[in-house]
């Protein structure tokens, strides 16, 4: 990473924690004695109890990342409710082939929820997508989702939900991890991880290496014999550190740092040497955590380098190369929160954001004489607030909140040689929003719990959808719009939490989402082939969740949840025949459900299905994928007491399945894994 801007981002980070002044004890701020497992942190930022939560939140710990089939982050997602997972090709995918959607809020690429690591937002800024595959899997704690807008905290993306992902802290004392395992495609990996505490010091440093061979993941109807029939190869590597320094029980500080290179390659015969798709990202953080008696400072700067790059071949042959696109982007920023005691049961938290991202993107064309440039900046800067009041002899909670984001898009340029005028700078542009929520919980009675919020949300429009010059991708051409405002929406839910007796708990709820000048890929010249990003007018978003779970007697679980979402369009004066149209890549129904058994002296297995129906992929919803059923196997069992064994099926009954009409799932896929852990 660039020496200047780290230098600039500790000593701004110095500056904000010498500025902050210590304050006074309150009374009634939320003390430490609570277990961090029986918390969340993403909801309120702040450590809330997760039955004091008056939002939809889903947390997946670390057993159940123990006891699951998933090979990424993303998979980890696929059984969460009101989560849906766009994961094609199994193993192989990468970048925008990944998407993670939130109550229905699709539409191709534009995921619309915000992912943060420890915290730190990764979503990247040209599209605002995130590589899961950058986070290894052995190292998140655990995964907390939160289902919603979450704009009045979190702001720009945070539209659907915000997911957390939490990674693990350094161990009490020495422990190291060697694990490997070999499967279907020609598919192997190998990891480690080595953590301890010495005094006040810590450490976790952990890596990993995956390759597999692939597969032909394109379908039989999209063949074309001799050009797209290759196997499409995957090298994976990821490295990450974290390193911590307790200067008492009340203040601490941690760095993390990681690596991430994905490499794949093949898909096109004819073509030597074909380049699919690389990537390299770099990260790191800095985060300072202080307390005064009841009251909390919370100080963070991070910064990021990604780097991309993958071949085009020239359509319809598919038989030679057509252009190199490469792609550099930086991000970087910081947060300052506090929260404090008002009173008993009664707590204030403000704070304020920072964050700016940098695009640079060019296509280099192969089959003619020609250069493509686009990029651009965009700048960030947010106040928050949030009032927690527990009332009633804390069977009510109340949750009230409201975000200011200020933002600038600035350095906006195109350049293409075969256009008059060759390059266009674009005039710089600020807007600001201005978010509320609020969020109510009241136990009725200790088994049935009652919630209810009404939120808005905004998402600027991304540098890519503002400053992406043409691209294309087989016979369509692509084109930003530096004239798009942001996305609004206003939300709606109530829910019941339901324990019928010991064990057995059922969650209910239904949400209505209003939105507008929603950013989309539209057709504005069909013969040329032409698709311009645009503000259409309305969109309306309803759906229903339910989610049960029980334990009917010691070392079993089941568990089973089941969504209905209905995306549609229902205003855009410039396109009528989209009106009443489904948003693409977004299910209307979804189902989940799973049983687990662990005994240690025996075995640990775990039988998951998962049901996704009818899905369209374009914007007439003319074409249907989708609508399948698939069954993942995980059998676990300590040999002895440093190793284990585990043998994960993936889609158990080999029934294959698209997430879009050019690729299709592997079918069955099978691993088997030996962990030594000492």
């Amino acid at each position: 990473m660039r020496g200047w801007k780290w230098n600039s981002l500790i000593a701004a980070f110095a500056v904000l924690c010498l500025a902050t002044p210590c304050t006074v004890r309150a009374e009634g701020a939320k003390q430490d004695v609570v277990k961090l497992g029986d918390v969340v942190v993403t909801a309120t930022r702040t450590e809330t109890p997760i039955e004091s939560v008056p939002a939809s939140v889903t947390v997946i710990t670390r057993d159940d990342i123990e006891k699951s089939t998933a090979q990424s982050a993303d998979e980890l997602l696929e059984d969460v409710v009101g989560v849906f997972v766009r994961h094609p090709v199994g193993i192989g995918a990468a970048g925008t082939n990944n998407i993670v959607y939130m109550r229905g809020l699709g539409g191709k690429i534009e995921a619309r929820v915000l992912v943060l690591k420890d915290g730190v937002p990764i979503n990247d800024p040209q599209t605002q997508s995130v590589e899961w595959n950058e986070i290894n899997i052995d190292d998140i704690e655990r995964i907390e989702i939160v289902r919603g807008p979450g704009s009045a905290l979190y702001g720009s993306n945070a539209m659907g939900g915000v997911i957390n992902i939490i990674t693990r802290k350094p161990a009490k004392k020495l422990k190291t991890t060697v694990e490997g395992g070999y499967g279907s495609l020609h598919t192997w990996y190998t990891a480690f991880s080595n953590s301890d505490t010495i005094g006040k010091f810590g450490y976790y440093i952990s890596g990993r290496r995956l390759e597999s061979d692939g597969y032909c993941e394109t379908p039989d109807d999209k063949k074309k014999p001799g050009q797209n029939t290759a196997d499409v190869g995957t090298k994976r590597d990821n490295y990450s550190a974290r390193l911590t320094y307790e200067f008492d029980p009340a203040s601490s500080l941690a760095f993390s740092g990681s690596h991430h290179r994905n490499e794949r390659s093949g898909k096109y015969n004819l073509i030597p040497d074909f380049n699919l798709f690389t990537e390299d990202i770099n990260r790191g953080s800095l985060h300072f955590k202080k307390r005064w008696g009841g009251t909390e400072l919370l100080a963070t700067v991070f910064s990021a380098d990604q780097d991309t790059s993958y071949d085009s071949a020239r359509y319809p042959d598919y038989d030679t190369l057509r252009y190199v696109s490469k792609a550099h982007m930086e991000d970087f920023g910081g947060s300052l929160q506090v929260s404090m005691g008002l009173g008993e049961n009664h707590i204030l938290t403000v704070g304020t954001d920072y964050k700016q991202g940098k695009l640079d993107k060019h296509y280099d064309y192969e089959t003619s004489v020609r250069k493509v440039k686009s990029g651009g900046k965009q700048q960030y800067l947010s106040f928050f607030l949030q009032d927690e009041m527990s009332l009633l002899n804390d069977k009510l909670i109340c949750t009230l909140g409201g975000r200011y984001d200020w933002w600038k898009n600035f350095g906006g340029y195109s350049y293409d040689d075969t256009l008059t005028p060759r390059e266009t700078k674009y005039e710089k542009r600020t807007d600001g929003s201005f978010d509320p929520k609020l969020g109510v919980l009241y136990h009725l009675t200790g088994k049935t719990s009652l919630r209810g919020a009404v939120g808005k949300a905004f998402r600027s429009p991304t540098l890519n959808n503002l400053y992406r010059g043409d691209w294309s991708y087989g016979f369509w051409t692509y084109r930003g719009n530096p004239d798009l405002g942001p996305e609004k929406l206003w939300s709606y839910e109530l829910g019941i939490d339901q324990k019928w007796s010991d064990g057995f708990t059922v969650k209910t709820t239904i949400y209505q989402t209003n939105a507008k000048d929603f950013i989309y890929i539209v057709t504005t010249d069909a013969v040329n082939g032409i698709r311009e990003y645009n503000n259409i007018g309305k969109v309306r978003i309803r759906g229903v969740e339910v989610e049960a779970d029980y334990r009917p007697a010691p070392g079993w679980f089941l568990y089973g949840n089941y969504s209905y979402n209905e995306s549609k369009i229902r205003e855009f004066k410039e396109n009528t025949a989209l009106e009443g149209k489904y948003l693409p890549w977004i299910p209307k129904w979804e189902a989940s459900m799973g049983v687990t058994y662990s005994n240690p002296r025996i075995i640990t297995a775990g039988l998951t299905g998962h049901y996704v129906g009818v899905i369209y992929d374009d914007d007439l919803n003319k074409k249907e994928i989708g609508n399948y059923f698939t069954m993942d196997l995980k059998l676990s069992r300590k040999i002895t007491k440093n190793l284990e064994a585990s043998l994960e099926i993936n889609d158990l009954t080999d029934k294959t399945y698209q997430h879009s009409t050019y690729s299709i799932s592997p079918g069955r896929t099978v691993m088997g894994n030996l962990k030594f852990t000492f």
